[in-house]
Order: structure tokens, then C-alpha cells, then sequence
């Protein structure tokens, strides 16, 4: 493969997602619609940045979510997509369906209001958010609105994660159809209003954009994330705080999963459903299971890599699991043929 400019800088290999040192100012930059200089100074003051204008803590470390307007499935869902940001920093997540005062809302109020697309947003409608004078920010409370069209969908999941992470600050990593025009600046040589702007602004990187891995003949690949994805947890983490306990212990992935997270309503059907997914363990002594994959059945080659940022092939989508940062798994298991 050719070195191409990614979102990370240059990589050797379509399944090595891993970062230079030097190259985080990039992803951060995308992720959050800024334009800085190429130095790590300039990287640390835009992060300073962020966090002085847009952050607060959560308060108590609790994401309360108002979830009653939901039928009661997606209510599911939503929780799922809210424990999948909470976790990476270490963040618990309380229903809240008390009704929104002048004196109360929760941090996220999820809608199903018609409407043509979902939405994130950082405000509820009828409720002043909490000013700190002496941080100078605003508390956070956000809007997360997904209409029922999008409920047949097999992995509305992604949706929900999407908009949630807009309503925690987060923003597209390209300058997208409406879009400020002046997203990019400073001299960047990649100023542009191209939608994908670089060539791995898709899901395998992020669950903040519009787009799916290309493949060799440059076709996009079918790629549902059920998690946030590598970019999405640098970011979260920078700007919330790390969980240093995430799947502590010896832990199961793939087959018989046993995470006690989110995550194991998903293995079953990760092959029907194409389903992607980014790992993140701080500990223990950890399997990835997929002895059931099967080449008669599954149109993929298994073929998986234990070390941090790199992906692997499972089922019938290539680069659909990818490891997270600080994540070392110590155990695979293979199927039928391998």
C-alpha cells in the first residue's frame, strides 16, 4: 500500500491505525472543526483551549439521561450508546425522566420528534444551562433527537452515538455539507471543502463522520460501529478524563463474550449485521473468541492482531475490530480452517 496523508499522519499499512507522536494535533484538529499550526505547542494550547470554552465536569461524574419520550426498545439503545461514551471516562449513567424546570434537566434528553435527520445538540429548549463564573463554562446538557425512521435500521446504535458525542462536544472531522467555511485555516495544506477531506475520515477511524472505509477498488465498505472508535476515544479522554478500569480482568471477546458492558448484546449478531467495534481493556488476562468463524459461512479470511490501534478481519467485514489505545489482549481463538 502507498503512504497516504491519513487522519493520523502516514501509515505503512491499511490495518495499522496507529498514531505518530507527533501527529495527535491532527486528529484533534478534525475532530473538533479547529485550525491550528503544526507544533506541539500549538496542539496543547488548541486542547487548553477546548476545555476552557466548551467543558465542565459532569457533575459527580453522572450522565443523567431522560429517555421516557422513547418507545421502550429504543430506550434500550440509547442507554447502550450512552454507557459506551460514559465508560471511557469513567462516567456512570442514572435515568432522569423527572420533567425539565427552570431548576432541573438532565445532561442529555433524548426526543424522537419527526424530522428528516437525527440530531445532536448542547442545549435543551426551556432550560438555562448552569453558568460557572469562575470557570467561565457552561454546564453540560444536550439534546439528542432520533427520529423514528431510523428506528428500522439495524444499528440505530450508531446514530445515538453520533449525536451523543456531538451534545459532549465533539464535531465532525471534515467540513461537511453546512458546514463554516472557515473550518480550516492557518495555511492548512489540506484547505478544502471536500467532504472527505482525508482518505481515513470514515468509521473504522471515527463514529463522528458521514463515511465507511473504502475498499481497494475505492467502493465503501458496509460498516456499523456499535462503540466509539479510536479517534472518538483519544478526544473523549483528553477532554473528560481516562477511565483506567474499563473491562478490568480477564475478559472474554467474540463468542460466550462476558464484558458486563454493552458490548455483548452486540458479538452475537456482529456477522449478520456487520457490526465494527473498537476494544478497550486496562487489564486482565483477555481472549478474543471467534471459533465460530467459518469460511463456508463468512466471507472474510479471520485473520486478527492483538496490539493496541491496529484492526482485524472478522466475519464478513475487513477492519471491523479494531484494538484501542493502552489495550493489550493476550489470547485468540480461531475458527474452522484457520
Amino acid at each position: 500500500m502507498a503512504n497516504d496523508q491519513t487522519i493520523w499522519g502516514k501509515e505503512e499499512s491499511p490495518y495499522n491505525l496507529n498514531p505518530p507522536d507527533n501527529s495527535l494535533w491532527l486528529l484533534t484538529k478534525r475532530i473538533y472543526t479547529e485550525g491550528y499550526d503544526l507544533s506541539d505547542a500549538a496542539f496543547t494550547e488548541a486542547i487548553n483551549s477546548f476545555i476552557r470554552r466548551y467543558t465542565v465536569p459532569i457533575q459527580n461524574g453522572v450522565i443523567t439521561v431522560h429517555i421516557e419520550g422513547l418507545p421502550a426498545e429504543q430506550q434500550q439503545i440509547a442507554l447502550r450508546a450512552t454507557e459506551s461514551w460514559a465508560m471511557l471516562i469513567d462516567h456512570s449513567v442514572v435515568v432522569d425522566n423527572r420533567p425539565i424546570t427552570d431548576e432541573h434537566a438532565p445532561v442529555l434528553l433524548f426526543t424522537d420528534d419527526d424530522a428528516d435527520i437525527a440530531t445532536g445538540s448542547n442545549y435543551i429548549a426551556g432550560y438555562q444551562q448552569s453558568y460557572d463564573r469562575e470557570a467561565d463554562k457552561f454546564e453540560v446538557n444536550g439534546t439528542i433527537n432520533v427520529p423514528s425512521l431510523f428506528y428500522e435500521a439495524p444499528n440505530s446504535i450508531s446514530v445515538y452515538i453520533h449525536e451523543i458525542g456531538h451534545s459532549l462536544s465533539l464535531g465532525h472531522p471534515g467540513p461537511y455539507p453546512g458546514a463554516d467555511v472557515d473550518t480550516f485555516r492557518n495555511g492548512d495544506p489540506l484547505d478544502q471543502l471536500d467532504q472527505r477531506v482525508l482518505p481515513n475520515d470514515h468509521d473504522r477511524f471515527t463514529v463522528m463522520g458521514y463515511f465507511g472505509p473504502l475498499d481497494d477498488e475505492n467502493r465503501e465498505i458496509s460498516y456499523e460501529p456499535v462503540t466509539p472508535m479510536l479517534a472518538d476515544i483519544l478526544v473523549i479522554q483528553l477532554v473528560y478524563g481516562k477511565n483506567d478500569e474499563i473491562h478490568h480482568g480477564d475478559t472474554v471477546y467474540g463468542v460466550n463474550a462476558d464484558t458486563g458492558s454493552f458490548l455483548e448484546h452486540y458479538f452475537p449478531n456482529m456477522a449478520e449485521e456487520d457490526y465494527a467495534m473498537t476494544l478497550v481493556d486496562t487489564g486482565g488476562y483477555d481472549t478474543l473468541d471467534f471459533s465460530d468463524h467459518n469460511p463456508a459461512r463468512h466471507s472474510q479470511t479471520l485473520r486478527l492482531n492483538l496490539n493496541p490501534y491496529w484492526s482485524s478481519d472478522v466475519y464478513n467485514t475487513p477492519g471491523n475490530l479494531v484494538i484501542g489505545p493502552d489495550t493489550w489482549i493476550e489470547r485468540a481463538v480461531g475458527g474452522v480452517g484457520d
